[in-house]
């Protein structure tokens, strides 16, 4: 016997979403009056992929995949050999049928005349009976016999499904207020009900080629306000939506993960290599304040901040790749106006088989208060050491230098260092 089942008959639905795909795992629940072994899996999405499906709690011996039907030219082959009803509206009348070709042509024979029919105007009336229609895509499965009633679990892969998070951030004296929210898109040819929703970090490999999704990490942290739930599958990491959701198909919707979360952050600004204006860095932490103590899924922050009338303003925005619990965040809001650079290779002389280069940052603050500016320096000789500086360093990289500026309200400071090179 034949068993029919749709969404009527789900009693679990849950999306575990990457990028542009999803698994999907349903429930349902199997009631039937006779013993069947012909089990039909309807009510799936257009944008399942047929051979990632599988049944757990039915033995399944053998499956087809009928991918509904999707236009009138797909509907019509189903009614070759029969015969159909052609009406014309204008005169009134209806002839039959049997129709020989559907496509690009109709092509039919007229029923008592045996005259050819091509392409003929007017409406197409089919038969309500005999032909087995499946408007969905469905999955027909031979079973193994089933004699009582059970559950079995649907698995399958669905592509059109996309997840991206996104923040905002009020910034106080010394610390921020953040909340973020996780958007998902569907344009997977169905619609999602009351499902439960993972969202998924990491790197997977897909038909012979790894597909990042975002940056590969491992985690297993919890979210003080208990919205969050993030922990390690696999290699990845995974959100946990508290809830069950309901997606439409065509549309997005946007679910709070992170809510009225504090941390410290300290402001910076930095002239990266030259640049006349410093740009104004926040860095999520401090000293004793190490920062979130959850993991960030990549995402755009934007930031608000008091004016003078005390009301909130747009200060800027920048984009966090996948960050583990505690890990330093530094992002860019924008560059200052009150406070610049003027820089310049101030001399280049060779002695003997070396070569040495001198620049000069000369950084004026307008500010009417003290100031630290970071100078970041990129040296484009490959092989060289440092003679000397008037302020402090890091060699960043292998030829990055950061230096660290003091300034005092409305000062001008002239950083000046000479480096030695090898002459190629």
């Amino acid at each position: 016997m034949k068993f029919q089942s749709g969404k009527d008959s789900r009693k679990l639905l849950a999306l575990t979403i990457y990028n542009d795909f999803a698994a999907v795992r349903e429930v349902r629940s199997l009631q039937f009056e006779t013993e069947i072994n012909h089990l039909v899996i309807g009510d799936l999405p257009a944008g399942i992929e047929a051979d990632s499906f599988f049944v757990k709690g039915a033995a399944v011996l053998e499956q087809d995949y009928e991918r509904g039907i999707t236009d009138k030219e797909q509907l019509l082959k189903k009614y070759i050999g029969r015969v159909v009803t052609v009406g014309n509206l204008e005169s009134g009348t209806e002839t039959k049928v049997r129709l020989l070709k559907a496509g690009f042509d109709f092509i039919g024979k007229i029923e008592g005349t045996d005259e050819i029919f091509v392409n003929p105007g007017g409406h197409i009336i089919l038969p309500s009976k005999g032909v087995e229609i499946q408007i969905d895509p469905a999955i027909s499965c031979r079973i193994e016999t089933l004699h009582e009633d059970t559950d079995v679990g649907l698995h399958y892969l669905v592509s059109g499904l996309n997840w991206e998070a996104n923040y905002t951030a009020e910034l106080l004296d010394e610390e921020m207020i953040l909340n973020g929210w996780i958007k998902i898109t569907n344009y997977a040819g169905g619609d999602f009900e009351n499902c439960q929703i993972r969202a998924v970090a990491g790197i997977l490999k897909r038909s012979g080629e790894g597909v990042p999704l975002m940056e590969n990490s491992r985690f297993n942290a919890k979210d003080p306000s208990g919205e969050l739930k993030p922990y390690g599958f696999s290699e990845g990491n995974v959100y946990e939506l508290d809830g069950t959701f309901s997606i439409a198909e065509g549309g997005f919707k946007q679910v709070r993960f992170l809510h009225n979360q504090h941390a410290a952050f300290q402001k910076t600004y930095r002239i990266e290599d030259r640049q006349e204006n410093a740009s104004i860095q926040l860095q999520l932490g401090n000293a004793t304040d190490p920062g979130l103590n959850i993991p960030l899924p990549q995402g755009i922050i934007k930031f608000y901040g008091h004016g003078g009338n005390g009301e909130l303003e747009f200060l800027g925005e920048d984009e966090i790749s996948h960050m583990s619990a505690k890990e330093k965040i530094v992002v860019t809001i924008g560059k200052t106006f009150d406070l610049t650079n003027k820089s310049f290779e101030k001399s280049r002389k060779v002695t003997g088989g070396s070569e040495y280069v001198t620049f000069v940052y000369r950084i004026k603050n307008s500010k009417q208060k003290n100031v630290a500016v970071l100078v970041d320096h990129l040296v484009s000789d490959p092989i060289w050491e440092m003679e000397s500086s008037t302020h402090d360093y890091e060699v960043k990289a292998s030829r990055t230098l950061e230096f660290h500026v003091r300034m005092g309200a409305g000062k001008t400071v002239e950083l000046e260092f000479t480096y030695k090179a090898k002459r190629r």
